[in-house]
């Protein structure tokens, strides 16, 4: 009897590993191939086989193993990628430039004067900024970032900056309207972004800010039911070298965590350089905000902590498991040197 049930437990055995290994890879893809091909224009050859090498690392980086195909022909880049369960955002990871940076934000007391300055300087006009922009925009103002008209009243056309950013305010008990601390300096109206682009780009604006400000949006409108941006004034050095200018090169690795409940999480991991300016960064700005920009976009505005060491940096935004993902390849990748376009997306079953 031994003898014959032997070799069965040894035939189930094998059919179990089998399915077991049949079920692992359908897990992981879910059939069909895709093929993006992007465009370089104006690329030279040898930029061509930079951007090749950069968008590899990052795609076997953010796959973790899965397979894909690279090639070019001439300004194009070709990625063929067997599609797979839970695949990162690959629109946001082939495209972006890469360019990430962790800096100081001006807090918005600190910030709007500053702006009072540059508007009395562009356009002089008597009353005080806030308190005219509040009698022309009180429901603009009295929400920290309520659904108003992008021109509110016709003071506010009068304010070079207020033409595109609301302050971003608070009324107390009494109904009187002040400035929000934080780093949140205003909000811009999806159709006014890139007026507020051109605007603070702008020579005028430039000659007027403080030299190491950089008014930045963020990467997506405040919430689903709003559709303004976020504005921060960032801090941002010449000197690349400078104490706190942090970039990709200065992260080691990214991990994603997910909690239930809770939103998707970046873990930034430093290398012994980066290290030693993020302890530096959060000895200088201990309790307040700091900026995380991808893009020129800032994507977070985390609280930082103080430490005698080795300081940690957990991200959280309103990212989908898939945008998490691809940031993750993105933040220690080397940025792009020159912008690609996907211009044909295929897929095969």
């Amino acid at each position: 009897m031994k003898s014959l049930l032997f070799p069965s437990f040894i035939s189930i055995s094998l059919l179990l590993l089998l399915l077991a290994a049949s079920c692992n890879h359908s897990e992981k893809a879910s059939g069909g191939k895709i093929t993006y091909i992007m465009e370089a224009e104006g690329a030279t050859p040898e930029q061509v086989n930079e951007l090749e090498k950069i968008l590899a690392k990052r795609i076997s980086s953010a796959l973790e193993g899965g397979e894909f195909t690279i090639r070019k022909a001439g300004q194009t880049i070709e990625v063929d990628i067997m599609q797979l369960r839970g695949m990162p955002d690959m629109v946001m990871l082939l495209q972006s430039r890469g360019e990430t940076g962790i800096h100081e934000v001006y807090d918005n007391l600190e910030f709007f004067p500053v702006l009072e300055q540059v508007n009395e300087k562009m356009k002089p006009v008597p009353g005080e900024l806030l308190a005219e922009a509040s009698a022309s925009a009180p429901a603009a103002a009295a929400t920290s970032h309520g659904g108003a008209a992008s021109h509110a009243g016709e003071a506010l056309h009068l304010r070079p900056v207020l033409q595109y950013l609301r302050p971003c305010t608070s009324t107390d008990d009494a109904g009187a309207i002040k400035l929000k601390t934080g780093p949140v300096t205003g909000y811009v109206n999806i159709p006014d972004t890139a007026d507020f682009y051109h605007f603070s780009k702008s020579e005028e604006v430039q000659f007027l800010l403080p030299e190491n400000v950089h008014l930045a949006l963020g990467s997506r409108p405040v919430n689903s039911g709003d559709a303004a941006f976020e504005v921060f004034a960032v801090k941002k050095y010449p000197d690349s070298n400078a104490a706190f200018n942090l970039t990709g090169m200065h992260v080691k690795e990214v991990a994603v965590k997910q909690r239930k409940r809770k939103p998707v999480e970046l873990q930034i991991e430093f290398t012994p350089e980066g290290q030693r300016k993020m302890d530096e960064l959060a000895q200088r700005n201990s309790g307040k905000n700091i900026g995380v920009l991808l893009d020129g976009k800032v994507i977070s505005y985390p609280v930082i902590k103080q430490s005698s060491g080795n300081t940690s940096l957990s991200l959280t935004g309103h990212w989908t498991l898939s945008e998490a993902s691809a940031m993750a390849a993105l933040f220690p990748s080397e940025p792009l040197p020159l912008p690609v376009k996907i211009i044909s997306l295929k897929k095969y079953q």
